[in-house]
């Protein structure tokens, strides 16, 4: 069973939604399924379809008319009783930390982490600077195996803003990071909200918390975020030289 996120995570999200539905002048529910990650969050199927079973289920446990601090702690309640059901990333095929996807019409192998490391001293730590290069060894091997005709490689995540990130990878890669808009619906760029214990990065909460409530225009939201979403991309030759193999 995954470890459950913290209650937080989830409050500032809400706390978001509500923001984003008076300011777009869309409906709450309409806001839950756009404006957070809750249907990612709880594995649900589908592309954000909000005729799911459990999505529905979701809703029918929202009192619309309460405060988004009421709403996220009954959502809450609801993700620690789905908590069982949800799939686990590490359930998946990974090395450690990292995982990719084959994505055929791009030619390209798509880089995902997952901080399954200890806390301490953090799996971006220098530390554990030769732990991670050692998995993207290791995965790169397997996809240079199964999918020979790769172009590319390409990553979009918050992570690529920082240098500990970016130096597990070939520089041409990390070089390439520009923000892209801002993909409210994915882990991508709520988990900068997390510390590499699982708790809630309250520095990172405030400082979004405080620019969320001066936020006038909802076409800006992505300036309420300390970090924004990125996307890499490079020559597949370039990791394969780069990790000898």
């Amino acid at each position: 069973m995954p470890v459950p996120y913290p209650e937080d995570y989830f409050a500032i999200q809400l706390i978001f939604a509500h923001r984003m539905a008076a300011l777009a002048q869309v409906s709450p529910r309409a806001a839950l399924l756009e404006h957070t990650s809750l249907y990612k969050l709880l594995g649900v199927p589908g592309d954000f379809d909000a005729t799911q079973p459990v999505w529905r289920d979701l809703l029918a446990c929202v009192d619309e008319r309460a405060e988004a601090g009421e709403q996220a702690r009954a959502i809450y309640r609801f993700y620690l009783n789905h908590l069982p059901s949800i799939p686990n990333a590490t359930e998946e095929r990974h090395w450690r930390c990292f995982a990719y996807q084959w994505r055929p019409a791009l030619g390209a192998i798509r880089i995902h982490f997952s901080n399954e490391d200890a806390p301490e001293p953090g799996a971006l730590s220098h530390q554990r600077f030769a732990a991670r290069l050692a998995e993207l060894r290791a995965m790169f091997a397997v996809a240079r195996a199964e999918w020979p005709d790769a172009e590319q490689v390409i990553g979009r995540s918050w992570l690529y803003n920082l240098a500990s990130y970016r130096r597990l990878f070939p520089p041409a890669f990390g070089a390439s990071a520009m923000p892209v808009e801002p993909e409210l619906q994915y882990r991508a760029l709520w988990d900068q909200f997390l510390l590499s214990d699982g708790s809630l990065h309250r520095a990172h909460a405030d400082d979004f918390l405080a620019r969320l409530a001066a936020l006038t225009d909802p076409a800006c939201c992505a300036d309420c975020f300390p970090f924004q979403v990125m996307h890499a991309h490079a020559a597949v030759g370039a990791f394969y030289a780069f990790y000898d193999v």
